[in-house]
């Protein structure tokens, strides 16, 4: 029978793909720092090595459960935008006490102001010549 040797890490990434080799007949020794802490085998097999079989949940003394990542979930009226704008505000504040990102963020900022008015005056230009237009002499 093959067995398949890999990192804790690697086997959290590819869970899916541990279970099906494991399923196909294939032992996978999952390793720690580079010393084996668990084998995986199918369920049948598992069986024939350990008599019969207990029914899950029974035995909760060999079970060995990790801490999970508790990740905070958004609230019902979580608006996007104002996420979005503070996350902004955030990392501005942050930038802007270095100075060399000081200077070019001011820089950036002060070349937006002037495209912005440079848009608003193309606007109010075409607004008037809309609203006056040449006459012909």
């Amino acid at each position: 029978m093959s067995m398949i040797k890999m990192s804790s890490d690697e086997a959290r990434s590819k869970w899916r793909e541990v279970i099906d080799t494991a399923v196909a007949g294939k032992h996978i020794v999952i390793e720690r720092y580079g010393k084996p802490v668990v084998a995986i085998v199918a369920h049948p097999e598992y069986e024939q090595l350990f008599g019969q079989a207990q029914e899950v949940g029974r035995d909760e003394t060999n079970v060995l459960r990790e801490a999970a990542a508790v990740y905070q979930t958004a609230p019902r009226d979580w608006d996007m935008q104002s996420l979005k704008a503070e996350l902004i505000t955030k990392i501005k504040a942050e930038l802007l006490a270095e100075p060399k990102w000081r200077d070019m963020i001011l820089q950036f900022e002060l070349g937006q102001m002037r495209q912005d008015e440079l848009t608003h005056l193309e606007e109010e230009f075409a607004d008037y010549e809309q609203r006056y237009p040449k006459a012909d002499v």
